[in-house]
């Protein structure tokens, strides 16, 4: 007898086409549904924000760097304001007297006496310097009733001035421009007190040694090792320094000493006539930092 086939259950077939259906509908879905972009890696993130990361980097680093100047410059200020303050003091004292000249005198050579029989101060260390220079600020604020006061003030003052030139502003550990820099902003304070007219900044010319528009070129190592290798060379060529401040010269002479080996003689346009002699060694080292003047006239 054959067997019958069996014919799927209405609920089976239900749950097929159910299932077809949801997986139809799902495909529809996924087929239909907008891709997202990836979010780009920190490595693919663009190179302008990079850029800019450098450029705040940058900032940072020069930041500290305006920061120090600044600082510096404050520091020069305050130096050259001490000194004025005292040289200002030793001024209105003065002036104060200037009505009575022989009551003046007198009071002057008792205390410029005085002050001769208490010696030279000894200022080996810089906690001598500091001790004078705090005794020296005492007296200055001391009674101005008399004329022996105000003499004694007027030698007082001028003291810390000179000391605190010599030994703070001077300090061997300062460096000169430091020094020359001081010395520029106490002429600026005191023409700008008394309406001065503002200084030159270049030394004064006292004799002309290059031209008025000079070429000039930087001074190279192989000017250097051809000037030493032959040393009349450098006979009657100029230069301009700047290591401290504007200067020109000229190497006006040279000769050959039995001991004393290659020497120059050098001019300085802010010295006139004075000549100063300088080793072979020393002038290489003076003309390696100076701009080689190339427009010098040929009789020179």
């Amino acid at each position: 007898m054959a067997r019958a086939s069996k014919e799927p259950s209405t609920s089976a077939s239900r749950r097929a086409a159910s299932s077809v259906s949801s997986t139809a509908t799902n495909q529809s879905t996924r087929a239909t549904r907008p891709t997202i972009a990836k979010r780009p890696t920190t490595t693919e993130r663009p190179t302008k924000r990079s850029t800019k990361a450098k450029s705040a980097s940058s900032a940072n680093t020069s930041a500290p760097t305006t920061q120090i100047a600044a600082a510096k410059q404050r520091e020069l200020q305050e130096l050259a304001e001490t000194v004025c303050k005292y040289t200002d003091l030793y001024q209105t004292m003065a002036q104060s007297m200037c009505g009575e000249p022989e009551k003046m005198r007198i009071a002057y050579e008792k205390q410029y006496q005085t002050a001769l029989a208490n010696g030279a101060p000894d200022l080996r260390t810089d906690e001598q310097t500091q001790g004078l220079l705090e005794e020296l600020a005492t007296a200055c604020e001391g009674k101005r009733d008399t004329f022996d006061d105000r003499v004694r003030i007027c030698l007082a003052s001028l003291a810390y001035a000179q000391v605190f030139l010599d030994n703070v502003v001077g300090h061997p550990s300062r460096p000169l421009k430091d020094h020359l820099a001081v010395l520029r902003l106490i002429t600026k304070i005191n023409g700008e007190a008394y309406g001065l007219p503002a200084p030159s900044p270049d030394l004064p010319r006292l004799v002309k040694l290059i031209p008025d528009i000079p070429i000039t070129r930087p001074v190279s190592v192989e000017d250097v090792e051809q000037w030493r290798a032959h040393p009349r060379e450098l006979l009657r060529k100029a230069f301009i320094s700047h290591e401290a401040i504007r200067r020109v010269f000229l190497i006006s002479d040279y000769c050959v000493k039995d001991i004393a080996g290659h020497c120059y003689e050098l001019l300085y346009e802010d010295s006139g006539p004075d000549v100063y002699t300088f080793s072979l060694e020393d002038v290489l080292r003076i003309v390696a930092g100076a701009e080689f003047v190339t427009n010098m006239p040929m009789d020179t």
